[in-house]
């Protein structure tokens, strides 16, 4: 059974508070657009918070939640993820035993509805993970992504066929795949329907979609959202640029069915409690700099122009100050995310689904 639905909520009638509304940096990348909804095509919308200088609204028809203004081209999304601060650390932490673990986790829920291995291919396959725990389970493996060094490394280091591009330029022909899985991947895409659309013609008939990505219904999402988001625009749930949609279970539910596909299940789980606590600290910080006062001062003050002929002496006692004055302020934040999270994940989300992670599996 479908948890409580934060897009669901009445509609927000009066503009949220200053700080949440205040212009911290440029808003986006040159030539963005105010795109319409990627699910009911609606134009109305209502502002929910400005998070790292993008603004983030709700659908005031269907409630889908997304980045407006963003950016316009393809080109301008992929080069987010061709730099090396990237493709670096994910190839770095590819084989480490957390992200091992999770693919692993991930191949179970595929094999759940799909026990007979098949054909896969995952979309925003990165460095391989999950390609290489299915490979080693009998499945026939390929993957995309948009970056070329993580593709390069899959080649080179593991023999793994992925290729450079997006699943609308895809080079594989239509109809060959038992499965496509897209974890953690719908929510970056600049257009979320015509790349299901996309795998759908890649799959054969019957063949199975299972994706992941952040679910904004989630009990810790709603939480911070009216304790938080509301009042001084803290809010860690969206994560622009990279993250230009958020999605409930109603509204993926709904762009899928759109799509042409058949959801035969949904479930939630919790993204993890020391992530979600440092993505909440450091939404927190990013609302303190913007509100001003002495908080933002210390947080961002320029630091004082170098004299080279006389680094070599002792720290100031201004610096020294300066120093521990950012890092208690870091701690006192983080002691109160932590006071605040952890009674939610004491919450059973899993049985109220409503954790801030889900999992759809769609049939075609």
């Amino acid at each position: 059974m479908a948890g409580p639905q934060f897009t669901s909520l009445p509609r927000i009638s009066s503009p949220l508070k200053a700080p949440a509304q205040q212009h911290d940096g440029p808003v986006a990348l040159a030539g963005d657009e105010y795109p319409p909804c990627a699910l009911c095509e609606g134009t109305e919308t209502v502002p929910l918070v400005r998070r790292k200088g993008y603004q983030v609204v709700r659908c005031a028809t269907c409630c889908l939640v997304y980045v407006s203004p963003r950016p316009r081209s393809q080109e301008q999304i992929d080069a987010l993820y061709t730099k090396e601060d990237y493709s670096g650390p994910q190839i770095t932490h590819a084989l480490h035993a957390q992200r091992m673990q999770e693919a692993r986790w991930r191949l179970d829920q595929v094999e759940k509805h799909a026990p007979n291995r098949g054909r896969l291919l995952d979309v925003g396959c990165s460095a391989g993970s999950f390609l290489l725990v299915a490979r080693e389970r009998g499945w026939d493996v390929h993957g995309m992504d948009v970056s070329p060094a993580v593709v390069e490394y899959n080649a080179s280091a593991h023999g793994l066929d992925t290729r450079v591009g997006t699943v609308e330029r895809s080079p594989f022909e239509a109809g060959t795949f038992d499965v496509v899985t897209l974890f953690e991947c719908i929510e970056h895409m600049l257009h979320p329907g015509a790349a299901l659309v996309a795998v759908r013609q890649l799959l054969r008939e019957g063949g199975l979609l299972v994706m992941t990505t952040p679910n904004i219904d989630g009990l810790v999402p709603r939480t911070t959202y009216q304790l938080l988001g509301r009042t001084i625009g803290a809010w860690e749930h969206p994560t622009p640029p990279h993250h230009l949609y958020q999605f409930s279970r109603r509204t993926l539910g709904a762009l899928l069915k759109k799509s042409g596909f058949e959801v035969m299940s949904s479930a939630t789980r919790p993204m993890g409690l020391s992530f979600t606590v440092k993505q909440l600290q450091s939404a927190v910080l990013e609302s303190m700099k913007r509100v001003g006062g002495s908080t933002a001062a210390v947080e961002t003050a320029p630091a004082a122009p170098r004299n080279h002929a006389t680094d070599r002496s002792k720290p100031s006692l201004s610096k020294w100050v300066n120093k521990a004055a950012r890092r208690t302020v870091r701690a006192v934040v983080g002691g109160f995310c932590w006071a605040l999270t952890l009674p939610l994940y004491a919450v059973p989300v899993r049985s109220l689904g409503a954790g801030d992670s889900m999992i759809i599996v769609a049939r075609k």
